[in-house]
């Protein structure tokens, strides 16, 4: 999540969470957060883990193994990715399961984002959106083949604001152009 500092670098709060979480709990968490701080930006999904006592060749493996979990994220190619820290005031790193923008993400990308059909819930401050499966209240985790198709639709929806992000230092340039392209 980054918090919201104009003309700043932001500060961020990387949470990681048990994969067994449900997802309206993380729902939860970032509308109540977001009450009590003046979120910009937050983002749920799935992350690549590495351990930071075995660095770097945790790292590495992690990145590699991005190539084969396309809808998978890691702190690499996100949050810690020393170019997007620099200009994550202006947009976001990428399109992930659950995100929340602020209402000045969101204008640039309302009506595509909108004729996308994605869930969204109006805010005080922004929007939260998600690619689940609303039914009878609950949230449902799609196909990984349908949850990558509306990954896709939602990067073609917010490319206004998505920011290139620099080559996490542990790919190689084959690697960090196809990730890069993983949504086209």
């Amino acid at each position: 999540m980054n918090l919201w500092n104009p003309g700043k670098m932001p500060g961020y709060i990387l949470i990681n969470c048990m994969i067994d979480i449900e997802w309206d709990t993380i729902i939860s968490f970032i509308r109540n957060v977001n009450k009590i701080l003046n979120l910009q930006f937050a983002s749920a999904g799935y992350d690549v883990v590495s351990n930071d006592f075995w660095y770097p060749g945790s790292a590495a493996y992690s990145l590699k193994f991005l190539q084969t979990v396309k809808y998978a994220n890691s702190e690499w190619t996100e949050w810690l990715n020393p170019y997007y820290r620099l200009v994550a005031n202006d947009g976001i790193c990428c399109p992930n399961i659950i995100q929340f923008l602020s209402s000045k993400l969101w204008l640039p990308v309302k009506d595509a984002v909108n004729q996308s059909e994605f869930h969204c819930v109006q805010l005080d401050s922004g929007v939260l959106l998600d690619v689940l499966d609303h039914s009878n209240g609950a949230l449902f985790e799609p196909e990984k083949d349908v949850l990558f198709d509306r990954l896709s639709k939602l990067y073609q929806a917010l490319s206004p604001i998505i920011i290139p992000v620099s080559k996490p230092m542990f790919l190689k340039e084959n690697e960090w152009a196809a990730w890069q392209k993983r949504y086209i």
